[in-house]
């Protein structure tokens, strides 16, 4: 529900008027089939009182494989080949590791050890240090063989929405296939990796309308499939009676974790333009170097033996015209 004065006025959905109106027409979900278990745990314990269950098997341990695990030493390893040094504090403590481990299926990023207070613009809201959190997470997973159509990125707000393209068309070589919407437009689809953007940080605890909507939160997390990322600040929305519980189950599964201060400093993401020239290992440089040095002498020698054709050639015409 969009329009306040309609919201005020009691005029919510007619899905909701009716359901109310008529209890006993309304059957509840039992067996879902997208989802892992640690993902359904949300829905089921703030919306269906543990009553919904996995279809099946398969996905009830769905986790998010890394096709190149081995590359996300990338941000680390090649910091000193374009003059900087990571500073990241190691494997036990990294931020992004965390992040991108499989048997992490759910991951609250807490926001409030940064300066990450909430933006706006017009009354349009929206939050570039989340931003920048989101985009070094997919860096990471496109990194590590994860593609564009396996991630979605879902946020309340469409000026976050707005921003994310905007600077995501700037930082990455192709966002083609790259899922950026509202809940709204993410209805009824499903990412194997969701990350979503909450935005709202301030002092007073504020978190809007659009995030006591818990149906629309509700959908947000549950287009997951093998990985749900939310970011966020606690000390802001654990104000609102919801995000307070499903904060309680965060913290009961041990869920939450607080990006660092220094989040932006402890890695150095190579541009995707020039990452085929700086990714390549040691082996591959020496054998690329090694092939220029015998193209260069091959075109030396080329050229060398081009100059004695001539020479032969004209010393030929000489000794002929000497005979005449």
């Amino acid at each position: 529900m969009r329009s306040s004065e309609a919201r005020n006025s009691d005029l919510s959905s007619l899905f909701k008027h009716l359901s109310e109106a008529h209890p006993e027409a309304v059957s509840y979900l039992k067996f879902q089939y997208r989802m892992n278990k640690e993902i359904m745990k949300i829905s089921n314990q703030l919306i269906y009182n543990y009553k919904l269950r996995c279809g099946n098997e398969e996905s009830r341990y769905l986790l998010l494989e890394l096709p190149e695990p081995e590359k996300i030493d990338e941000i680390h390893l090649f910091s000193s080949q374009i003059n900087h040094q990571s500073k990241c504090p190691g494997d036990s403590t990294c931020w992004i590791k965390y992040v991108l481990n499989p048997k992490n299926s759910v991951i609250f990023l807490n926001t409030d050890g940064l300066n990450c207070t909430e933006d706006s613009n017009n009354n349009l809201i929206y939050n570039e240090t989340e931003a920048e959190v989101v985009l070094q997470i997919v860096k990471s997973l496109k990194n590590c063989g994860i593609s564009n159509s396996s991630i979605g990125i879902i946020s309340p707000y469409r000026a976050q929405i707005k921003y994310l393209h905007t600077f995501f068309k700037k930082e990455l070589k192709s966002i083609k296939g790259l899922d950026i919407h509202t809940v709204d437009k993410f209805q009824g689809k499903d990412k194997d990796c969701i990350i979503v953007s909450l935005v709202r940080s301030n002092k007073n605890g504020n978190i809007g309308m659009l995030l006591k909507d818990w149906r629309r939160i509700n959908v947000t997390f549950t287009r997951a499939k093998r990985k749900l990322i939310v970011i966020g600040s606690m000390d802001t929305l654990e104000n609102n009676f919801l995000f307070k519980e499903f904060f309680e189950l965060v913290k009961d599964n041990h869920w939450n974790y607080n990006v660092p201060k220094n989040f932006k400093e402890n890695h150095v993401f190579i541009p995707e333009t020039e990452k085929n020239e700086s990714s390549l290992s040691d082996v591959e440089n020496k054998n690329r170097h090694d092939k220029n040095i015998y193209m260069k002498e091959k075109q030396r020698i080329i050229k060398q033996s081009q100059a004695k054709i001539i020479l032969k050639n004209s010393q030929i015409i000489s000794s002929i015209l000497d005979e005449y």
